[in-house]
């Protein structure tokens, strides 16, 4: 049932997925797979904010993200850092609303920055990954903005940065 999509699975389930359901996607490694099917299962009111609290709380756990709050959208808010960098990542495990201080996702395989966080109030860094646009990136960057050895042509994305903007585009 899961190849059709986990928000599909919620659909036709009869019981509701446990902490334990997410606990073994985490273990199968494909948790953070599921990510559009999650959000858009609570989008459209299949799965239920108790729901998306769980398998956020897992991630979170994953990634040692700490001091976080999941907001009404479904989105993560954290009083702090959040440190993603060196995981070899493809895209972001969470969509992020606002992130008190540093927001790290440098050294990964990122080719989107869709889930970035609206507003950091530090620096954002993605640089060493393979972006092609900066589209998803942070509307507000409080500090710096690092971005180089990407694949990037042009710096359109970046929404208002306080600090520099580190890249490799003349």
């Amino acid at each position: 049932m899961f190849l059709k999509g986990f928000g599909e699975f919620i659909n036709e389930s009869e019981s509701n997925v446990t902490y334990q359901d997410l606990k073994l996607l985490l273990e199968l490694g494909i948790a953070e797979d599921i990510q559009d099917d999650m959000y858009r299962g609570f989008n459209q009111g299949s799965i239920r904010y108790g729901e998306l609290l769980e398998w956020v709380t897992i991630i979170c756990d994953k990634y040692k993200i700490e001091d976080w709050t999941l907001n009404s959208e479904g989105w993560v808010d954290v009083d702090g850092d959040v440190e993603l960098a060196n995981f070899q990542l493809t895209k972001l495990p969470l969509r992020f609303g606002k992130v008190t201080d540093d927001f790290w996702c440098h050294r990964n395989r990122l080719t989107t920055l869709e889930g970035a966080p609206e507003v950091v109030g530090g620096d954002f860094s993605c640089f060493n990954n393979e972006l092609t646009t900066l589209e998803g990136a942070p509307k507000k960057v409080g500090r710096d903005f690092y971005c180089r050895n990407n694949q990037l042509t042009t710096l359109e994305g970046i929404g208002k940065v306080e600090g520099k903007i580190y890249s490799d585009i003349k």
